[in-house]
């Protein structure tokens, strides 16, 4: 696993070398740094583990405690949440590039 992360760090610094050669420091370097950070942003707090971590014990507990049914209601409100805020980011996003 130790292995498999450092190449996965080497290559993302060979990456961002490449980039950096390839874009400049530009006007459209930074739009596409910046359409790469949103989606970024969202797997650091929910593939790696921020809100899996938080969630997940509450999720469960709520099935011993209150029943299926309020354990999946739980979880709609979550997944409701992230898709709402998904869609703000979005709608920002796009106002800010049309506003540029």
């Amino acid at each position: 696993m130790a292995a498999a992360t450092m190449t996965s760090r080497v290559l993302g610094m060979v990456r961002e070398m490449v980039y950096a050669s390839f874009m400049g420091n530009g006007p459209v370097a930074s739009a596409f740094t910046l359409a790469f950070q949103v989606p970024n942003l969202f797997r650091r707090l929910l593939g790696e583990g921020a809100l899996t971590a938080a969630f997940i014990p509450i999720f469960k507990q709520k099935e011993v405690k209150e029943g299926e049914a309020e354990m999946w209601r739980a979880a709609n409100v979550v997944i409701s949440g992230l898709v709402t805020s998904a869609g703000v980011v979005c709608l920002l996003s796009v106002a800010g590039i049309a506003m540029a």
